[in-house]
């Protein structure tokens, strides 16, 4: 781990950063590259200062568009996979109720949510299941977003959640 964070990192951080971001990510790869991202972003400038991977993958939620970020907490509210349709008839209702638009074809939310899920496959953010289902690429991840979710903001996704699942012709109590 400390090999890998070496290689990362650039020569301007400090050599306390190596140790904290080993310890901190646990020698977890993904998270290994999550801390020497935020380390390397300009935003941890006082050397003494804690990197914590919390910070470092809220930092990085944070900078994704609204569109993928929206798709990435309708993804993280769900424990267990979801179908990509679902997200879609989840988001349709989101913009309803949120913007208070009309959603245009259900198409063009499929196609919002594709493209979202695209960039956070390629981000690491999100994988996908057999079948095509998708889930958070990692539970840590899953809690840091929907623990930034303010509270009745997730009250509301929840709904729509439930709303979308329970219209799936298999829908079980366990999704």
């Amino acid at each position: 781990a400390e090999a890998m964070v070496s290689a990362l990192l650039d020569d301007s951080a400090p050599a306390s950063w190596l140790r904290a971001i080993v310890d901190e990510s646990g020698g977890h790869p993904l998270f290994l590259r999550e801390l020497v991202r935020h380390a390397q972003s300009g935003v941890e400038r006082n050397h003494d200062s804690a990197l914590t991977l919390d910070d470092a993958l809220r930092a990085r939620v944070h900078a994704l568009d609204e569109s993928a970020r929206t798709v990435l907490e309708l993804v993280s509210l769900c424990e267990n996979p979801v179908g990509p349709h679902v997200i879609a008839r989840a988001l349709d209702d989101t913009r309803r109720a949120v913007q208070g638009q009309r959603a245009t074809a259900a198409s063009s939310s499929a196609s919002d949510v594709h493209e979202a899920l695209a960039l956070l496959t390629a981000q690491r953010l999100v994988r996908r299941r057999g079948g095509g289902d998708v889930m958070c690429f990692h539970d840590r991840l899953r809690q840091v977003v929907a623990n930034a979710i303010p509270g009745e903001q997730v009250a509301a996704l929840s709904e729509l959640l439930a709303t979308a699942l329970a219209a799936e012709p298999d829908a079980s109590p366990a999704q």
